[in-house]
C-alpha cells in the first residue's frame, strides 16, 4: 500500500483497488481523530490482522492485537491530542 500523488490523481493505490482522495481522506482524518482523542479500541480498527508497522527505534510490531497492545501504554501515559 502507498499514497501516491500526481501520477495516479492521489489515491491509495493496491493491487487490487484504489480508493479515491475523498475516501482516503476521510479514512485518515478518522484515523488522527481516534489517535487524538484517545480511542485505542478504534484506532486499532484501522490495522490489518496481518499489519506489520515500524515504530521509529524499536523492532516490527506485526499483527493487529500486537499493535494495539503496543499502543495501550501510550495512550494511557500520555495526551494524545497534543499530536
Amino acid at each position: 500500500w502507498f499514497v501516491c500523488k500526481g501520477l495516479h490523481q492521489g489515491v491509495l493505490v493496491a493491487p487490487q483497488f484504489a480508493v479515491p482522495d475523498a475516501e482516503l481522506k476521510e479514512t485518515i482524518q478518522a484515523f488522527d481523530r481516534a489517535f487524538a482523542e484517545g480511542r485505542l479500541d478504534e484506532f486499532s480498527t484501522f490495522f490489518a490482522d496481518d499489519a506489520h508497522l515500524l515504530i521509529h527505534q524499536q523492532g516490527t510490531v506485526v499483527g493487529k492485537e500486537t499493535i494495539r497492545a503496543s499502543f495501550g501504554p501510550v495512550f494511557d501515559g500520555f495526551d494524545t491530542s497534543a499530536y
